[in-house]
């Protein structure tokens, strides 16, 4: 009988669901693991940590929030809920239904929209940065995926089309979980 109360709950989920994962696209965080090699493990981290901590600059988050990270071909992302973006790095085409989305500065994503980012103009690495981040586990210092250790980032491996919702779950109002510890 108490689950009628149910009825009138709305949830919405607060994630990015991945129809088209792209190339190489991936968790990232600034600066990355660093100090790992005595253990086999290599720095982690944006290619490009500049663009990648400007994109975190651009949406209001700490410059270490996790960002996705895509080489050469951008994916296709629906968002659940409303978020505001920033794109930085390499150009690429970039439409929000079917509407251009201009780099370098913020821009708000209604919940149900799609995002599709084409193929890089110039340069390799576009980054995407979601106002508090994406709500994935700290592991040796980082948020950053490490494909080759299987580790970071989403379980360890790059974006696929299994990426959904609840593992990409935008982080509270309060900005210092989008810190590393």
């Amino acid at each position: 009988m108490w689950t009628r109360l149910l009825d009138s709950v709305s949830y919405q989920a607060q994630a990015v669901e991945v129809l088209e994962p792209g190339t190489w696209s991936s968790i990232q965080d600034s600066p990355g693991r660093l100090g790992y090699w005595d253990i086999g493990v290599p720095p982690s981290g944006p290619m490009d940590d500049f663009a990648f901590r400007l994109a975190n600059r651009i949406v209001g988050n700490h410059p270490s929030a996790a960002g996705l990270e895509f080489t050469l071909q951008g994916p296709t992302l629906r968002f659940h809920s409303e978020a505001t973006i920033a794109l930085t790095g390499a150009p690429c085409p970039a439409m929000l239904d079917d509407q251009p989305v201009t780099f370098w500065q913020p821009t708000v994503v209604k919940a149900g929209q799609i995002l599709t980012l084409g193929r890089a103009t110039s340069g390799c690495r576009t980054y995407l940065a979601v106002r508090n981040g994406f709500d994935v586990p700290v592991y040796l210092g980082s948020r950053s995926t490490f494909a080759l250790g299987q580790f970071g980032g989403h379980a360890g491996r790059n974006i696929t089309r299994r990426g959904r919702a609840g593992h990409f779950s935008a982080l509270s109002a309060s900005l210092h979980h989008a810190c590393a510890d």
